[in-house]
């Protein structure tokens, strides 16, 4: 039991167990490793750090991460911390909802989060996850829509932390 607690706090696993046999004298470890699917960075003693976290939201040292695994991955998640980790969670399990891929999750000084699609610059979500899916509902809605609606401009920010009431911000492009 030392050495799985040990274990633990010191490496990125999601789960181990020790055994051993008095004959032949050996002893077994089933380890089962932390699959990263973002990188992520957070603040630690006024610095920044960076690392990957897996889909329970667990922060993961990079050094502990080989490169054929974070080649593959193209999500990242800013200003990762321990308050936001359950929000964190409930954008990644349901990013394939979105019909554009996810390519950032943006967390704020107020805790307020943003998203960042291939198709959205930015997508303000707010303090509050309660409506993610009907956000992320909007957000497809207006995917589908702003083509036609928009001609010879660019949304920049599309604010859906009331997503029955969403406000775009938008540029003109100049012919």
């Amino acid at each position: 039991k030392e050495i799985e607690s040990y274990l633990r706090k010191k490496l990125p696993i999601k789960n181990v167990t020790v055994s051993r046999r008095f004959f032949p004298p050996e002893i077994h470890f089933n380890i089962i490793e932390r699959e990263p699917i973002a990188f992520a960075s957070r603040f630690v003693s006024n610095n920044i750090e960076k690392g990957m976290i897996d889909i329970e939201g667990s922060w993961i040292p990079l050094k502990f991460v080989n490169k054929s695994k974070k080649d593959k991955i193209k999500l990242s998640i800013e200003n990762w911390n321990l308050n936001k980790k359950n929000d964190i969670i409930l954008i990644i399990k349901n990013r394939f909802i979105l019909q554009s891929p996810l390519e950032k999750i943006k967390i704020n000084p107020l805790q307020e989060i943003s998203i960042k699609t291939d198709y959205f610059h930015s997508v303000l979500l707010g303090s509050n996850t309660d409506r993610l899916i009907e956000q992320f509902n909007k957000l497809n809605q207006l995917q589908k829509s702003l083509p036609n609606l928009l001609i010879n401009t660019k949304v920049k920010v599309v604010d859906l932390q009331d997503p029955s009431k969403p406000e775009l911000k938008i540029e003109r492009i100049p012919p």
